[in-house]
């Protein structure tokens, strides 16, 4: 597969940043000094309102960060194939090339109920907590982000795709739980639009924004330098 080599220490922080990103509002808030007993009942109504779903949530949310995170780093041309290796595997199936490995690869019952259901790749799809389901990328975008200002510049305009949705929400959860984010890929493909537009737009009192210009002829020591 195209992947970048990383060490195994690596991979795990990435699943359980994203994981630990997107369970941010799954957690009680804590607050400081002495719990009054209205706080001690809060906490107790909301450990009860979650009991239920928490289980569903956890296990989903975990895919997707893996999907994001381990399988965030293919290139296109590898990610059919990560596709059909994590569906084997949450199939209990060991996937083609792992038959031989020694001991029993999985069982079937805890993870192939969780997986998106269709034809599409579990690249398009997102888990949606409030529906406690995977629904495609596409449908989670909203008519009135389809509208173009007529006061933007040629290079500021942003059509709406699966692309934009996606990388959108990953640097939305990541921004908001505080991890270091790096998006990469060939040129020309919108990264630095779609970056810019979301830090753009957070909110003023609580970020500041640096841009930084790199080129082709930017190097290693350079950047360092910065």
């Amino acid at each position: 597969m195209g992947i970048q080599a990383t060490d195994e220490i690596t991979r795990v922080r990435g699943v359980m940043s994203l994981f630990d990103s997107l369970t941010m509002d799954l957690r009680p808030k804590a607050g400081g000094g002495e719990q009054s007993d209205a706080d001690a009942e809060a906490l107790q109504e909301y450990c009860e309102s979650v009991k239920k779903d928490l289980p569903l949530w956890v296990e989903n949310i975990f895919l997707f960060s893996l999907v994001w995170s381990v399988g965030g780093a293919l290139d296109g041309a590898s990610r059919p194939k990560f596709d059909e290796f994590l569906r084997a595997a949450a199939a209990g199936r060991p996937p083609r090339g792992y038959d031989k490995v020694d001991g029993a690869f999985g069982e079937a019952a805890p993870w192939a109920k969780f997986m998106p259901e269709g034809a599409a790749s579990v690249y398009d799809y997102v888990f949606e907590k409030g529906k406690k389901e995977w629904k495609l990328w596409i449908e989670t975008i909203a008519k009135e982000d389809t509208k173009i200002s007529a006061d933007l510049e040629f290079t500021q305009i942003v059509v709406p795709t699966m692309d934009t949705a996606r990388y959108s929400f990953l640097l939305t959860s990541l921004l908001a739980a505080s991890k270091p984010v790096l998006f990469v890929g060939p040129t020309g493909t919108g990264k630095t639009v779609y970056v810019q537009k979301k830090l753009l737009g957070l909110p003023a009192d609580q970020y500041s924004c640096i841009f930084i210009n790199y080129s082709a002829q930017t190097s290693v020591r350079i950047g360092t330098r910065l």
